[in-house]
């Protein structure tokens, strides 16, 4: 989400712990808990300049419990994260159509206790960058028969872990019918 986290300081409108509430400690000009030297005392000193991660997960999306700009985000990441494997896909021929895709995803059980029909995001952001990388024309049935669903196999270390999409021609015999 972010590369570094700034800073907070506690100020007089938050619960000061009870380590800070000694008379050698004091509010500056800003509203800011300082030291006796004056220095702000610092509200997330453990967080302080490391990464904010966040697990992405498609339940928070079905939820909508992420605020927009976040989802944006996130999608937006998961599409830079693909783009460098894409560059090696050629657009896909107009006898080819309509296509298959399926999705294999080496990943580390861990608990085992989370749900594969959550990852659907990384599906999703696929098929539509597949689109927007000109691959494929657009993703709607006329060119994709059948969406991506995952098949999930475990792997025993970290480093193993990833997502093998294949797109195939699809061999049934189509009609199209519209209503």
């Amino acid at each position: 989400m972010s590369n570094r986290r700034r800073p907070t300081y506690y100020t007089e409108k938050d619960k000061i712990p009870k380590k800070y509430q000694h008379p050698t400690f004091h509010f500056d000009r800003k509203g800011r808990l300082c030291t006796d030297d004056g220095q702000p005392i610092i509200r997330n000193a453990r967080s302080v300049n490391t990464p904010r991660m966040k697990k992405i997960n498609g339940q928070d999306f079905y939820a909508g419990s992420t605020r927009p700009v976040m989802r944006v985000k996130i999608v937006n990441a998961i599409k830079d994260a693909f783009r460098p494997y894409l560059r090696k896909v050629r657009k896909i021929p107009k006898d080819k159509f309509p296509i298959q895709i399926s999705c294999a995803m080496f990943d580390v059980p861990g608990k085992a206790d989370w749900d594969l029909d959550n990852k659907w995001i990384y599906l999703k952001v696929f098929q539509d960058l597949i689109v927007q990388e000109k691959i494929i024309p657009d993703d709607n049935i006329k060119y994709v028969s059948k969406a991506a669903s995952m098949e999930f196999f475990p792997v025993e270390n970290e480093e193993d872990r990833k997502l093998v999409f294949t797109i195939t021609s699809d061999s049934r015999k189509h009609t199209y019918f519209y209503v």
